[in-house]
């Protein structure tokens, strides 16, 4: 009965990595997924920006994509936070996980028997790595989404402030950026009435723009949190390759001196061979000697 209930103990712990490891997976599927809807919003940047006027189906499509990860962000945004909760503030139920798996290593290590420690320092280091590195991408994914937007809204405003330049040439380029930031852009339409369509489409442009600065601003409020955790801890990753490296560099000192202590052991082992034969040839040549020598005193 007793090996049952610590066989359930043991279970309980394995199962708590087990889940860590399998949410980690999660994370590297959602940064996947999340990658591939960044580089198709890029693709539809360049595809709006190819056309000379505003296009309801085009924008329509990039409101989704900005959408989709604006989702997927917060899906693995909330799933990184609870990785760095069972790092840094481990839930009671895992901590009693902890607590009877240690009291089971105690009772077989009081039989004698070996014991597996799931929960270690080594362990702690390594749940720490694995959510570092996954925190890294997701910040370097979402930047490059942030630095697209910025490009897009840029682009989006130069092509703006051309078309009001053409269409009133001489308002000053003052006070443009005043309509465009204001969004008094009622005193162009106005003005520009006999130009219909070039008012629909600074107007559509317009609206675009204001969208998307207001994604931009939420943007960097949503993730400000995690990417400033993740400055904190950068140095884990950055040491990364350089750890790896001196590790390879030691495991390759470790293997010659193995390889030397090797030659030295079959050297030695020679040499006390050598040893061993010449005293056994030399005993057998005494004991030789002197039952000669006590024979020959008989007879005489």
């Amino acid at each position: 009965m007793e090996r049952i209930h610590q066989f359930r103990k043991r279970s309980r712990a394995i199962s708590e990595v087990g889940k860590f490891f399998i949410t980690i997976e999660q994370v590297r599927v959602l940064l996947e997924d999340l990658k591939k809807w960044v580089d198709l919003l890029n693709a539809k940047h360049g595809e709006i920006l190819a056309i000379p006027l505003s296009n309801d189906d085009r924008n329509q499509q990039l409101e989704e994509i900005n959408a989709k990860i604006k989702s997927l962000g917060q899906v693995t945004k909330s799933k990184l936070k609870g990785i760095e909760k069972t790092i840094h503030d481990p839930t009671p139920d895992a901590a009693d996980v902890v607590d009877e798996f240690h009291e089971m290593q105690e009772g077989v290590a009081r039989r004698g028997s070996s014991s597996i420690q799931l929960y270690t320092p080594a362990t702690t280091r390594i749940r720490k790595v694995q959510f570092a590195s996954l925190a890294k991408q997701f910040r370097e994914i979402m930047t490059n989404y942030q630095l697209s937007q910025v490009n897009y809204r840029d682009q989006l405003r130069s092509r703006l402030k051309r078309q009001l330049e053409i269409t009133n040439a001489s308002i000053s380029e003052d006070a443009i950026e005043e309509w465009i930031d204001q969004g008094k852009m009622t005193i162009f339409t106005k003005s520009v009435m006999f130009y219909p369509k070039i008012v629909r489409d600074v107007e559509a442009r317009h609206n675009d723009l204001l969208k998307l600065e207001k994604s931009i601003r939420d943007l960097n409020e949503l993730f400000k949190e995690l990417g400033q955790h993740v400055e904190s801890q950068g140095f884990v990753i950055d040491n990364i390759e350089h750890t790896v490296a001196r590790t390879v560099s030691f495991v390759e000192n470790g293997r010659q001196n193995v390889t030397q202590a090797r030659i030295y052991r079959d050297s030695f082992r020679k040499k006390k061979a050598c040893l061993l034969t010449t005293g056994g040839v030399i005993f057998v040549l005494i004991l030789l000697g002197t039952l000669i020598y006590l024979s020959t005193a008989q007879i005489f």
